[in-house]
């Protein structure tokens, strides 16, 4: 059985905005400009299950799942890779005023979609007690079954992927080509997370005025600020965030056999972040800010964090008293994916600043690269039967 592959994420396209004359915002979340390029994120792939079982003596139950790999991210830009476009460009030549939270007087960003997760996937393998009918169930994209029953008390029946037999006993019992009595075997793998699309380039321009925590007197913006009414209102904000890679899909296995249980469950590998862009401010008009956490010109490139590696679990059980009962487990969590790089930030300042309140820089400018997803973990149950 085989999950559905997630779908991919869109690219995002080229913003540009230039703006003269007076904009004025009251209200929370009320930004002066907003421009933004956000690639569309992977879809997740499907889940998958698969479960069999078959009669004992002569019979084996084989289970096979594999989930479905994540879509990949959508890139910010059309350009074949990061940094080779301006995909942000705001330039302001007029005034803005904000007054409320959250109200920057300037919001530009590019951003990469992120990955798809990994779909999950998990098998059943069981051989049951003599007499009992076999079954086996799969499916393919999405979720689908089938069964297949085989029931006879004087004639041999065949299915597909199946040879039936009678035993000297008249019992009706269940084999697969080449198998050893009473066998169990499960296989599972788990999805792959989808790669996270790139950032691009990044550009602010400030020619004129831009305050926020506006009020019509110092001793109202005083008070705005001892109430926190202007708080998280940068005048310039802008960043560059590459997309994070999704997380493995995990793996489960469940199988029971008489004679001899083997599985092997492996995790869903993760993805690596995206890399980010350039970001670029150049202001020469004067910024002023009342508010906490309110800098006036907050810049920052961000590579993309990567995806944790799927986790893998498996419960064994031989389920038979034979002392000559072979029991085998083996599990592999997946690797965590690789963070994305971070990018060049400038930031070049010919006006003045004000800024009124607690952690409220002139400048704030950071590159950071994207932290590296975690490992799976493995974890194996087994157990011969008494």
């Amino acid at each position: 059985s085989v999950g559905g592959f997630g779908g991919d994420g869109g690219t995002s396209g080229l913003e540009t905005v230039t703006k003269s004359g007076v904009i004025q915002t009251t209200g929370d979340y009320a930004y002066g400009i907003y421009a933004q390029s956000i690639g569309g994120g992977g879809g997740s792939g499907g889940s998958s299950s698969a479960t069999s079982q078959t009669n004992a003596g002569g019979a084996a139950a084989v289970s096979l799942s594999v989930g479905g790999w994540g879509g990949s991210g959508g890139n910010s830009g059309t350009s074949a890779s990061a940094g080779l476009m301006q995909v942000i460009n705001v330039t302001n030549d007029g005034i803005i005023r904000t007054t409320g939270m959250n109200s920057a007087g300037i919001f530009a960003q590019s951003v990469g979609g992120g990955g798809g997760n990994g779909g999950s996937s998990s098998t059943s393998s069981k051989v049951a007690a003599k007499g009992a009918s076999g079954s086996s169930s799969a499916g393919t994209g999405g979720s689908t079954s089938g069964t297949t029953n085989s029931v006879s008390n004087t004639a041999n029946s065949s299915v597909a992927g199946q040879s039936n037999s009678t035993s000297s006993g008249g019992a009706q019992y269940t084999s697969q080509s080449g198998a050893n009595n009473g066998t169990a075997v499960g296989l599972t793998v788990g999805g792959y997370g989808g790669s996270g699309g790139f950032a691009n380039n990044v550009e602010v321009t400030n020619n004129g005025l831009i305050v926020t925590g506006y009020a019509a007197t110092s001793q109202l913006s005083l008070q705005r600020l001892s109430l926190g009414l202007s708080d998280n209102s940068a005048a310039i904000f802008a960043q560059s965030v590459g997309g994070g890679g999704g997380n493995g899909g995990t793996a489960n296995v469940n199988t029971s056999g008489s004679d001899a249980t083997l599985i092997l469950t492996l995790g869903g590998g993760a993805s690596t972040g995206a890399t980010a862009s350039t970001v670029n401010v150049n202001s020469v008009g004067n910024l002023s800010t009342t508010g906490q956490n309110s800098a006036a010109i907050f810049a920052q490139s961000v590579g993309g964090g990567g995806g944790n590696g799927g986790s893998a679990t498996s419960v064994v059980n031989a389920n038979n008293s034979n002392s000559n009962t072979v029991t085998l487990g083996l599990d592999l969590g997946a690797q965590g994916g690789g963070g994305g790089n971070g990018a060049n930030v400038l930031i070049t300042n010919g006006a003045h600043i004000f800024t009124s309140g607690n952690n409220a820089s002139a400048l704030f400018a950071q590159s950071v690269g994207g932290g590296g997803g975690n490992g799976g973990s493995a974890n194996t149950n087994s157990a011969a039967g008494a």
